[in-house]
Protein backbone atom coordinates (compact mmCIF):
# COMPACT_ATOMS: atom_id res chain seq x y z
CA UNK A 1 0.00 0.00 0.00
CA UNK A 2 1.62 2.87 -0.86
CA UNK A 3 0.59 5.99 1.32
CA UNK A 4 1.65 8.44 -0.57
CA UNK A 5 -1.49 8.39 -2.51
CA UNK A 6 -2.65 10.03 0.18
CA UNK A 7 -1.89 13.35 -1.38
CA UNK A 8 -3.53 12.93 -4.81
CA UNK A 9 -6.87 12.12 -2.72
CA UNK A 10 -6.18 15.15 -0.65
CA UNK A 11 -5.98 17.09 -3.99
CA UNK A 12 -8.99 15.62 -5.45
CA UNK A 13 -11.06 16.52 -2.30
CA UNK A 14 -10.43 19.84 -2.99
CA UNK A 15 -10.14 20.72 -6.59
CA UNK A 16 -12.72 18.08 -7.51
CA UNK A 17 -16.16 18.11 -8.70
CA UNK A 18 -17.42 14.82 -9.41
CA UNK A 19 -17.60 13.52 -5.17
CA UNK A 20 -18.09 9.49 -6.21
CA UNK A 21 -15.20 9.13 -8.14
CA UNK A 22 -13.10 10.76 -5.20
CA UNK A 23 -14.99 8.26 -2.68
CA UNK A 24 -13.86 5.58 -5.91
CA UNK A 25 -10.39 6.20 -5.76
CA UNK A 26 -10.13 6.19 -1.93
CA UNK A 27 -11.75 2.72 -2.04
CA UNK A 28 -9.59 1.52 -4.14
CA UNK A 29 -6.38 2.53 -3.03
CA UNK A 30 -6.83 2.71 0.87
CA UNK A 31 -10.62 1.49 1.96
CA UNK A 32 -10.70 -1.77 0.54
CA UNK A 33 -7.60 -2.89 2.21
CA UNK A 34 -7.33 -4.46 5.71
CA UNK A 35 -3.77 -2.89 6.37
CA UNK A 36 -5.03 0.75 5.65
CA UNK A 37 -7.00 0.35 8.83
CA UNK A 38 -4.27 -0.65 11.10
CA UNK A 39 -1.99 2.33 9.35
CA UNK A 40 -4.03 4.63 11.69
CA UNK A 41 -5.29 5.35 15.30
CA UNK A 42 -8.70 5.96 16.68
CA UNK A 43 -9.52 9.53 16.57
CA UNK A 44 -12.42 11.96 18.20
CA UNK A 45 -12.63 15.07 15.97
CA UNK A 46 -15.04 17.75 17.61
CA UNK A 47 -15.12 20.08 15.27
CA UNK A 48 -15.38 17.11 12.29
CA UNK A 49 -18.37 15.82 14.32
CA UNK A 50 -20.22 19.45 14.74
CA UNK A 51 -19.16 20.03 10.68
CA UNK A 52 -21.03 16.54 10.07
CA UNK A 53 -23.84 17.32 12.35
CA UNK A 54 -24.70 20.97 10.36
CA UNK A 55 -24.22 18.98 6.98
CA UNK A 56 -26.41 16.52 7.73
CA UNK A 57 -29.18 18.66 8.70
CA UNK A 58 -28.94 20.05 5.38
CA UNK A 59 -29.10 16.78 3.32
CA UNK A 60 -31.83 14.93 5.45
CA UNK A 61 -33.38 18.74 5.74
CA UNK A 62 -33.85 18.33 9.81
CA UNK A 63 -32.70 20.35 12.76
CA UNK A 64 -32.86 16.47 14.41
CA UNK A 65 -29.59 15.27 13.39
CA UNK A 66 -28.51 11.48 15.15
CA UNK A 67 -24.80 10.80 14.12
CA UNK A 68 -24.29 7.02 15.74
CA UNK A 69 -21.93 4.62 15.63
CA UNK A 70 -19.16 6.43 14.61
CA UNK A 71 -15.92 4.99 14.04
CA UNK A 72 -13.03 7.24 12.75
CA UNK A 73 -9.19 6.72 12.20
CA UNK A 74 -6.29 9.29 11.87
CA UNK A 75 -3.43 9.28 9.96
CA UNK A 76 -1.93 12.39 11.37
CA UNK A 77 1.19 12.47 9.40
CA UNK A 78 -1.17 13.35 6.22
CA UNK A 79 -3.62 15.25 8.77
CA UNK A 80 -6.22 12.87 7.65
CA UNK A 81 -9.36 11.27 8.91
CA UNK A 82 -11.16 8.77 7.25
CA UNK A 83 -14.39 6.43 8.89
CA UNK A 84 -17.92 5.10 8.69
CA UNK A 85 -20.79 5.82 11.17
CA UNK A 86 -24.85 6.60 10.87
CA UNK A 87 -26.62 9.63 10.05
CA UNK A 88 -30.47 9.04 10.97
CA UNK A 89 -29.86 5.45 10.49
CA UNK A 90 -28.77 6.05 6.78
CA UNK A 91 -25.19 4.79 6.33
CA UNK A 92 -22.65 7.42 6.13
CA UNK A 93 -18.30 7.17 4.98
CA UNK A 94 -16.54 10.55 5.37
CA UNK A 95 -12.95 12.00 4.38
CA UNK A 96 -11.46 14.71 5.99
CA UNK A 97 -8.44 17.11 6.15
CA UNK A 98 -7.41 18.07 9.38
CA UNK A 99 -5.37 20.84 8.58
CA UNK A 100 -7.80 22.76 6.10
CA UNK A 101 -11.08 21.42 8.05
CA UNK A 102 -12.51 19.94 4.64
CA UNK A 103 -14.46 16.90 3.72
CA UNK A 104 -16.49 14.85 2.41
CA UNK A 105 -19.53 12.87 3.41
CA UNK A 106 -21.30 9.94 1.64
CA UNK A 107 -24.54 9.09 2.62
CA UNK A 108 -26.68 5.86 1.13
CA UNK A 109 -30.23 6.38 1.94
CA UNK A 110 -32.09 2.79 1.09
CA UNK A 111 -35.34 4.35 1.12
CA UNK A 112 -34.44 6.62 -1.73
CA UNK A 113 -34.44 4.00 -4.31
CA UNK A 114 -30.74 3.27 -3.16
CA UNK A 115 -29.22 6.73 -3.77
CA UNK A 116 -26.12 8.07 -2.71
CA UNK A 117 -25.57 11.88 -1.47
CA UNK A 118 -22.63 13.66 -1.10
CA UNK A 119 -21.40 16.73 0.19
CA UNK A 120 -18.43 18.85 0.87
CA UNK A 121 -17.83 20.91 3.61
CA UNK A 122 -15.42 23.05 5.31
CA UNK A 123 -15.04 25.50 8.01
CA UNK A 124 -12.90 28.65 8.57
CA UNK A 125 -11.85 29.47 12.01
CA UNK A 126 -12.27 32.85 13.00
CA UNK A 127 -10.30 34.76 15.14
CA UNK A 128 -10.61 35.09 18.59
CA UNK A 129 -11.25 38.70 18.12
CA UNK A 130 -14.38 38.21 16.22
CA UNK A 131 -17.37 39.71 18.36
CA UNK A 132 -15.55 42.17 19.53
CA UNK A 133 -14.62 43.56 15.91
CA UNK A 134 -17.99 42.75 14.52
CA UNK A 135 -19.50 44.56 17.69
CA UNK A 136 -17.83 48.07 16.16
CA UNK A 137 -20.05 47.95 12.54
CA UNK A 138 -23.29 47.89 14.80
CA UNK A 139 -25.22 51.06 14.85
Amino acid sequence: MDLSLLETLRYKMTTGKDFAKIFEYFFDNFGENPAFFEVGVPAEDEMLTSLLSHVAGAMFKTSRVVLGNMRLIAIKEYDFIHGGLTINGAIASVIYRTDLRQGIVSVFRPNREGQTDFARFSAEMLPPNFRDEVSKFKH
